[in-house]
């Protein structure tokens, strides 16, 4: 397994935010919500850092996935291959990944 952010990472990522919900996002860009959930979580443990929390059905960023969204807006269009950058300005501490 890669220990490098991959860009599907960051477009599933754009997704879930997009729709709201692993299953809406899923069904929109035809993977399974397992599929997401997997790749969001593996972002996170890559990152560091808690992304997404739930809020009944759907979920919601956190203030370090507010910063990692426009991260991944800005790579969304950028070739195909990996991203070896951490992004560094001011990612919250507080927000640790589940475990």
């Amino acid at each position: 397994m890669s220990s490098r952010v991959t860009l599907a990472q960051w477009q599933m990522l754009a997704a879930v935010v997009d729709h709201g919900s692993f299953a809406r996002a899923a069904a929109a860009i035809h993977k399974s919500p397992s599929t997401l959930n997997h790749a969001v979580h593996r972002l996170e443990a890559l990152l560091g850092v808690q992304v997404l929390e739930p809020v009944g059905r759907n979920v919601r960023l956190t203030e370090a996935g507010e910063l990692l969204l426009r991260r991944a807006r800005a790579v969304r269009g950028e070739g195909s291959g990996p991203v070896d950058q951490r992004p560094d300005a001011g990612w919250p501490s507080r927000h640790p990944v589940a475990a």
